[in-house]
């Protein structure tokens, strides 16, 4: 081998190198930025869950909406806020999120809320279901102080 042909191949190794972190680190960027979208999905789909449950029972869940920073006067307040948060979804949320988010916004309904969590379930994870076809039809709540469901 020539001089030529030693320095014409580590002159490659080192512009392959090149090329392979400037990619990698795409790659890495591109990660890090699905990921916060991911935790950002996560915390507002937890968000509207809590504002839905209490839309279908404002008196039991008012205080767990104080807990976590909202102040409702009333349900009408809570609609108004549901509404805001549907066209929010428009920036992150799936087709089958925001038409099932909208179909409960417009009938409350404790088959709607697990649709929308389904929803919700396959958009964050990729979990695919039998169930979003057919939504199961809610557990009783159990009130411990009562010791009895309501059915």
């Amino acid at each position: 081998m020539t001089i030529a042909n030693i320095v014409a191949v580590v002159s490659l190794l080192g512009l392959g190198g090149l090329i392979s972190g400037y990619f990698t680190l795409q790659w890495q960027r591109g990660s890090k930025k699905l990921e916060k979208m991911a935790e950002y999905k996560e915390t507002r789909y937890k968000c509207i869950l809590i504002l839905m449950r209490a839309c279908l029972d404002f008196d039991r869940y008012q205080g767990e909406l104080q807990k976590s920073g909202y102040s409702m006067r009333g349900i009408h307040d809570l609609t108004a806020l549901l509404h805001d948060e549907h066209i929010s979804a428009f920036l992150y949320a799936s087709d089958d999120f925001l038409t099932a988010f909208q179909e409960f916004i417009q009938s409350p309904s404790e088959k709607g809320l697990v649709k929308v969590a389904l929803s919700m379930r396959k958009d964050l994870w990729g979990v695919k279901t039998r169930l979003s076809s057919r939504c199961p039809d809610p557990l009783p709540i159990i009130r411990i102080s009562e010791g009895a469901a309501d059915y």
